[in-house]
């Protein structure tokens, strides 16, 4: 039966989002696809290799927000929300050759 959505989090979400995610280049970039720790259904996070930033000061931080985006079927979802509210952060670090 599927999850109805609510807005939340765990701690283990974003270790269970990396143990099973795979990246698909794009021509804009990558995209981490992987299945959304709390509903399991696939999402896709893009991941663009250039960013415009308007601020002057680029961010220290390695973290980048992720939220279920699937299409699955979650009751009580708001009119014009995707994924189950499902929520993490994921720290992605740059492997070395």
């Amino acid at each position: 039966m599927p999850v109805p959505f609510a807005e939340t989090t765990d701690d283990s979400y974003a270790e269970k989002f990396a143990a099973n995610c795979k990246t698909r280049d794009t021509r804009r970039g990558v995209e981490l696809i992987g299945t959304c720790p709390r509903c399991d259904h696939e999402i896709g996070l893009p991941l663009p290799d250039r960013v415009f930033l308007n601020s002057g000061t680029p961010s220290a931080s390695k973290y980048t927000p992720v939220l279920c985006n699937c299409n699955g079927d979650h009751a009580d979802r708001p009119v014009g929300e995707e994924g189950c509210g499902a929520y993490w952060n994921l720290n992605l670090a740059e492997e070395k050759a």
